[in-house]
């Protein structure tokens, strides 16, 4: 477990992801890989390379954290260079907030034990990677996210909080689920 990459995430039902899925498939560009549909997730808080005691901390923190079930909705996909998109999202509509306030207490959290990226929070869903595009393909890329932006892509209500790990092989990354906290209806 040692060094094991791990994440706050949720789950996205399947009716939803499938939806999601189908939405990457119309990305017609070869450097842009669609995630795996089983794979597709929201990241509340990438925890990094983390040992046994922070995983412990993290377990800890989220059972503690008090949060309400919420809607998420997807409406539109984006990307985020326009110059050198490198993923290709549906972007969180409702649910926000929620999102931010469980990342930022985690954080808050987690401060003494862990160091985070300093980047913003971007509440979103990947649907597709894009590794070394050409000009053409950053075009293409731009013009599907210009026609798709406002999409519904689908909603549900969020139930529970997931801390999984993540382990790189040959197909990808493998994701376990480590720990769920339920939310309060």
């Amino acid at each position: 477990m040692d060094g094991a990459r791990a994440f706050i995430a949720i789950d996205i039902p399947k009716q939803v992801r499938n939806g999601l899925a189908e939405a990457a498939k119309l990305i017609d560009c070869k450097p842009a890989k669609p995630v795996r549909e089983d794979q597709i997730h929201i990241t509340v808080l990438f925890l990094g390379s983390i040992g046994k005691a922070q995983l412990s901390s993290a377990t800890k923190a989220l059972s503690e954290t008090e949060a309400k079930e919420f809607n998420i909705s997807f409406n539109g996909i984006g990307t985020f260079s326009r110059t050198r998109p490198n993923v290709i999202f549906a972007k969180v509509d409702d649910g926000i907030s929620d999102l931010e306030r469980i990342s930022s207490g985690m954080q808050k959290s987690l401060s003494n034990e862990i160091r985070f990226e300093s980047r913003d929070f971007h509440a979103h869903a990947t649907l597709a990677r894009v590794r070394n595009p050409t000009e053409k393909d950053v075009e293409y890329v731009n013009g599907f996210v210009a026609i798709h932006s406002e999409d519904s892509l689908g909603e549900f209500t969020c139930k529970e909080i997931k801390i999984k790990t993540s382990v790189l092989n040959q197909e990808g990354p493998e994701y376990t689920d480590v720990f769920t906290k339920k939310l309060t209806p």
